[in-house]
């Protein structure tokens, strides 16, 4: 299956660029919602999938939006997944309980949003060379309960479990995916990119 990459890239908002990435991170949104914009801080990601499989990248794979640190509070684990090192992905996501709870277990994906990331997620390990290993959720990487439908791993609804969502990403990436991005979607082109196309 193919999906759509919609460009939404803007340098609006992105704190730095940074160097060679090595990692792949999966988020939630965090919200009951869908969005694909970076905060005023610079908060986001390079990647936001609703809930219809539609990818919106938001910034080039060279951007260093703030994703995966500390923020002063949480505490990081191995691996040394960093912002400058890392692509991270955020997958839109529903809730049936207390969304303003991350502990809430009715947390959810659906079927289109986790296809589109693991499709997402083989292509980009081809792209840039990512092994499997390397393909974490920020749970791994920080003590935050990020994207908790797989934290919690309790399959609610139409959410995958986090081992199905690696095997459906592997079997993408055995199958040769690749994505193939325009110049403009690897490496900031100007100060003011911001382009709108498809591809």
């Amino acid at each position: 299956m193919t999906h759509k990459i919609i460009n939404a890239i803007s340098s609006r908002n992105v704190p730095c660029w940074g160097s060679r990435k090595k990692y792949i991170a999966v988020h939630y949104l965090g919200v009951a919602g869908q969005a694909h914009d970076l905060a005023s801080d610079g908060c986001g990601a390079h990647f936001y999938i609703y809930w219809d499989g539609t990818i919106y990248q938001r910034c080039s794979l060279d951007a260093v939006p703030w994703a995966v640190g500390t923020a002063g509070y949480y505490t990081q684990k191995p691996p040394e997944a960093r912002n400058s090192n890392t692509i991270s992905i955020e997958m839109c996501c529903k809730c049936d309980g207390n969304a303003a709870s991350a502990e809430d277990k009715k947390w959810y994906f659906t079927k289109e949003t986790q296809d589109a990331c693991a499709w997402l997620v083989a292509g980009l390990r081809h792209d840039l060379g990512i092994p499997s290993v390397n393909v974490l959720c920020h749970y791994d990487i920080v003590n935050k309960t990020c994207r908790a439908p797989y934290v919690h791993n309790n399959g609610y609804k139409t959410s995958w479990t986090w081992a199905t969502f690696k095997q459906r990403a592997e079997e993408y990436f055995s199958a040769g995916q690749k994505l193939e991005l325009k110049p403009g979607m690897k490496v900031k082109l100007t100060q003011d990119i911001a382009i709108r196309d498809e591809v």
